[in-house]
């Protein structure tokens, strides 16, 4: 499993052509993408509008969710 960052995922949804893009893609093709909650809120803080913070949280919602302690 790999914890997919915010840098990641901006790559992802606004420059799909991009390496980073392509390595996302892979990791969520194999089922290998993680999400943590402190990505997740930057991620929906980042969205300009609601109709973007309402998307972001349906499309990410399918992924596998970890809550960040210390023994991460």
């Amino acid at each position: 499993m790999v914890i997919v960052d915010t840098s990641m995922w901006i790559e992802y949804f606004n420059r799909k052509g991009s390496r980073y893009a392509a390595v996302v893609r892979t990791l969520i093709g194999n089922d290998l993408a993680v999400l943590a909650g402190p990505i997740l809120f930057e991620l929906v803080q980042g969205a300009k509008l609601e109709q973007e913070r309402e998307l972001l949280i349906n499309v990410l919602d399918v992924l596998p969710y970890i809550e960040i302690d210390k023994s991460l």
